[in-house]
Protein backbone atom coordinates (compact mmCIF):
# COMPACT_ATOMS: atom_id res chain seq x y z
CA UNK A 1 0.00 0.00 0.00
CA UNK A 2 1.26 3.57 -1.19
CA UNK A 3 -0.52 6.51 0.67
CA UNK A 4 1.02 9.92 -0.22
CA UNK A 5 -0.85 12.86 1.18
CA UNK A 6 -1.38 16.36 -0.78
CA UNK A 7 -2.37 19.66 -0.36
CA UNK A 8 -3.73 21.37 -3.65
CA UNK A 9 -3.68 25.23 -4.43
CA UNK A 10 -6.53 26.12 -6.21
CA UNK A 11 -7.53 29.08 -8.26
CA UNK A 12 -9.49 31.79 -6.64
CA UNK A 13 -12.36 31.48 -9.06
CA UNK A 14 -14.99 29.73 -7.10
CA UNK A 15 -16.71 27.64 -10.23
CA UNK A 16 -13.22 26.38 -10.64
CA UNK A 17 -12.29 25.54 -7.32
CA UNK A 18 -15.76 23.74 -7.01
CA UNK A 19 -15.30 21.61 -9.77
CA UNK A 20 -11.90 20.56 -8.92
CA UNK A 21 -13.49 19.34 -4.92
CA UNK A 22 -16.07 17.74 -6.92
CA UNK A 23 -13.19 15.63 -8.97
CA UNK A 24 -11.35 14.78 -6.28
CA UNK A 25 -14.28 13.60 -4.29
CA UNK A 26 -15.45 11.27 -7.08
CA UNK A 27 -11.76 9.01 -7.07
CA UNK A 28 -12.47 6.27 -4.75
CA UNK A 29 -8.42 6.40 -3.52
CA UNK A 30 -8.78 9.66 -2.33
CA UNK A 31 -9.92 11.14 1.03
CA UNK A 32 -10.22 14.79 0.53
CA UNK A 33 -9.91 16.59 3.89
CA UNK A 34 -11.74 19.70 5.53
CA UNK A 35 -11.29 22.95 3.54
CA UNK A 36 -9.26 24.88 5.84
CA UNK A 37 -8.96 27.85 3.97
CA UNK A 38 -11.08 27.40 0.40
CA UNK A 39 -8.08 27.46 -1.85
CA UNK A 40 -6.06 25.07 -0.30
CA UNK A 41 -7.39 21.57 -0.15
CA UNK A 42 -5.80 18.68 2.01
CA UNK A 43 -6.11 15.18 0.19
CA UNK A 44 -4.64 11.83 1.03
CA UNK A 45 -4.06 9.25 -1.17
CA UNK A 46 -4.18 5.15 -1.09
CA UNK A 47 -2.94 3.46 -3.84
CA UNK A 48 -1.22 -0.13 -4.42
CA UNK A 49 2.08 1.77 -5.77
CA UNK A 50 4.21 4.63 -6.65
CA UNK A 51 3.44 4.47 -10.35
CA UNK A 52 -0.39 4.82 -9.09
CA UNK A 53 0.29 7.43 -6.89
CA UNK A 54 2.34 9.07 -9.57
CA UNK A 55 -0.80 8.89 -11.97
CA UNK A 56 -2.89 10.70 -9.54
CA UNK A 57 -0.28 13.57 -8.41
CA UNK A 58 0.07 14.33 -12.36
CA UNK A 59 -3.79 13.99 -13.11
CA UNK A 60 -4.84 16.72 -9.99
CA UNK A 61 -1.57 19.15 -11.11
CA UNK A 62 -3.48 19.32 -14.42
CA UNK A 63 -7.08 20.26 -13.57
CA UNK A 64 -8.16 23.29 -14.19
CA UNK A 65 -8.11 25.84 -11.59
CA UNK A 66 -5.34 23.92 -9.72
CA UNK A 67 -2.57 25.94 -9.36
CA UNK A 68 0.30 23.55 -7.85
CA UNK A 69 0.22 20.39 -6.05
CA UNK A 70 2.52 20.24 -2.59
CA UNK A 71 3.38 16.41 -1.53
CA UNK A 72 3.14 16.35 2.08
CA UNK A 73 3.60 13.17 2.78
CA UNK A 74 4.50 9.61 1.26
CA UNK A 75 4.34 6.16 3.08
CA UNK A 76 4.72 2.16 2.18
CA UNK A 77 5.06 -0.86 3.26
CA UNK A 78 8.01 -2.52 3.85
CA UNK A 79 7.45 -4.69 0.91
CA UNK A 80 6.99 -1.88 -1.57
CA UNK A 81 10.17 -0.15 -0.07
CA UNK A 82 12.17 -3.20 -1.82
CA UNK A 83 11.30 -2.90 -5.08
CA UNK A 84 10.54 0.96 -5.76
CA UNK A 85 12.92 2.94 -8.02
CA UNK A 86 15.50 5.48 -6.87
CA UNK A 87 13.22 8.23 -8.04
CA UNK A 88 10.55 7.19 -5.57
CA UNK A 89 13.02 6.37 -2.67
CA UNK A 90 13.81 10.33 -3.27
CA UNK A 91 10.25 11.41 -3.38
CA UNK A 92 9.62 9.45 -0.15
CA UNK A 93 12.73 11.05 1.76
CA UNK A 94 12.07 14.51 -0.06
CA UNK A 95 8.70 14.20 1.88
CA UNK A 96 9.92 13.45 5.21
Amino acid sequence: MWISSFVVTLTEDIAHREAVIEALRSIPSFTVGDLPTPSRVPVVVEVDDSQQSRFWYDWVEQLPGVVKVDVAFVSCDENDRETMSLADAAEVESAR
